[in-house]
């Protein structure tokens, strides 16, 4: 064990003494923080005149929100909005607005409680039938939909949705860092020509093999791991820490899983390190097997590009939820959270609880593939 965590050690100092990783790393932390803070960037425009700073918009939905938080949304609190006057539009929260829009496909809030939430039934059915829900899905959803608490309460949760939102624009950060560091573990033996060196010493076989996949295991967890404070905390000091137990479906209506903002957040971080840690595999295994640096990242950053331009029409079940599984889209909400469900032992499950059982079985096989083309090369 001792040479074990020795040998972690050398493969650690010869990866962080590559300009190309700290390169990367400053770069990506930076835009992390740009992401989290930009929509606070400039002013808001009508017909060319200056209306008001995002701050100050910002400041003043943050106030209008203590106002109705923890409220119903039943008739009563839309009988007070729509009695509200011309000026309405500041004097309701953005997200409370944000929600009846996403129902009714207006901004109006003259319609009854009964309207609200049939309308919204309405949509959830319209859009099972787009996506070619079965009976028996149908009536699983329908089901989980009556354990909702109805009428929602409504709950400040903009620091929650943000960080959600951003957590997708992490995982197209966090393959780049793989692609573009965690190769050179493996592959800067074979440009250096001391593979049959390294491997034939005494050390050279297992014991260097696993400290090479742990090291590149371990450095892609906690690259994303540093990640998260440069996005996390500019956007929970700028729109708050409020709203943990608002319920997704003020952000997402169509939704019936009995979630709240910030347990949806902490899914998407245990979903991002498992991705992490299949980009790290996947990484390792180029590295070995094309025994090149830049190879495996143009193949990494294809399949990146490739995963977020094209999609997988849901009429093709199969392949679309395989689709939905591919680290790039996992990562998204609608990715993750989506209403298309697999049925096992008699149960069914979202993908997101599907999901780290097929990531652990994808990266115990990668760690085989890596230590099977390790070990071939070192037979011939």
């Amino acid at each position: 064990m001792k040479n074990f965590w020795l040998l972690v050690s050398f493969e650690y100092r010869k990866l962080l003494k590559r300009k190309s990783v700290w390169i990367t790393l400053g770069i990506i932390c930076l835009f992390c923080v740009f992401s989290g803070s930009s929509e606070l960037f400039g002013s808001y425009y009508v017909e060319g005149e200056k209306v008001d700073s995002h701050w100050n918009m910002l400041k003043k939905d943050q106030a209008v929100s203590e106002r109705y938080e923890g409220r119903k949304i039943d008739q009563q609190l839309l009988d007070e909005l729509a009695g509200l006057d011309a000026e309405r539009s500041s004097q309701i929260p953005d997200e409370l607005m944000a929600f009846v829009i996403k129902v009714t496909g207006d901004d109006s809030f003259d319609i009854s409680q009964e309207e609200l939430y049939f309308m919204r039934r309405e949509k959830m059915e319209k859009e099972w039938t787009e996506t070619f829900k079965t009976p028996k899905e149908r009536q699983y959803l329908r089901a989980l939909d009556e354990e909702l608490n109805q009428p929602l309460t409504y709950h400040y949760s903009r620091g929650y949705r943000m960080a959600v939102d951003l957590i997708y624009t992490l995982g197209v950060m966090q393959t780049l860092l793989a692609a573009i560091c965690i190769p050179a573990i493996f592959s800067e033996d074979h440009l250096r020509k001391t593979a049959v060196l390294t491997r034939s010493s005494q050390y050279g076989r297992k014991p260097l093999l696993w400290a090479k996949l742990f090291t590149g295991l371990s450095f892609s967890v906690g690259s994303t791991l540093l990640m998260y404070p440069f996005f996390l905390v500019p956007v929970f000091v700028i729109y708050g820490t409020d709203g943990f137990q608002a319920q997704l479906q003020l952000f997402q209506p169509s939704d019936v899983w009995l979630l709240t903002a910030g347990e949806l957040l902490l899914i998407l971080v245990g979903l991002s390190l498992l991705t992490a840690l299949l980009h790290g595999a996947a990484a390792m295994v180029l590295g070995e097997r094309l025994k090149s640096n830049m190879t495996p990242m143009a193949v990494m950053v294809g399949f990146l590009l490739f995963s977020l331009l094209f999609n997988v029409p849901e009429q093709y079940r199969i392949l679309s939820q395989i689709w939905d599984y591919l680290p790039a889209n996992l990562l998204a909400y609608w990715g993750a959270f989506n209403d298309c469900l697999v049925f096992i032992a008699g149960h069914y499950l979202c993908e997101w609880q599907v999901a780290p059982v097929a990531y652990f079985a994808a990266i115990a096989g990668l760690i085989w593939t890596c230590c099977h083309f390790y070990r071939k090369y070192q037979a011939e």
